[in-house]
């Protein structure tokens, strides 16, 4: 699914002529995006969805080789959502993880498992 990250709406359908430096953008998530303002309200910057970034940066930790590096970044995506950070839906960031796009359901369940353990020594 494309949808112009200028203008996002509920409809994924409807885009917008507003330009945007991203312009089009894939996702396969159902949640909406999340915009971010200044505090008047004049400047404002819209960030990815990490129901769609998670999987992705999962699938790229592992595959087509291990990658630590890109295995690093998702740990630290998913140490921001797992403390509270970054608020993620779980459903829909596993159903993403399902998916035969990606196909790292385990291998984020994995991840998911090590992080809490991590995040769990750090605050004993």
């Amino acid at each position: 699914m494309r949808r112009n990250l200028s203008n996002p709406t509920k409809n994924p359908t409807d885009f917008y002529e507003e330009p945007d430096i991203l312009g089009e953008v894939e996702t396969l998530a159902n949640t909406s995006y999340r915009k971010f303002s200044n505090p008047d309200g004049t400047q404002s910057v819209l960030i990815a969805k990490p129901e769609d970034l998670i999987p992705e940066r999962v699938l790229s930790a592992f595959y087509p080789k291990i990658d630590d590096r890109s295995r690093e970044c998702a740990k630290k995506l998913l140490a921001a959502c797992l403390s509270g950070e970054v608020q993620v839906d779980w459903n829909e960031t596993k159903r993403i993880a399902r998916l035969p796009e990606y196909k790292v359901e385990k291998e984020l369940a994995d991840l998911i498992l090590e992080v809490e353990i991590e995040l769990s020594s750090k605050s004993n």
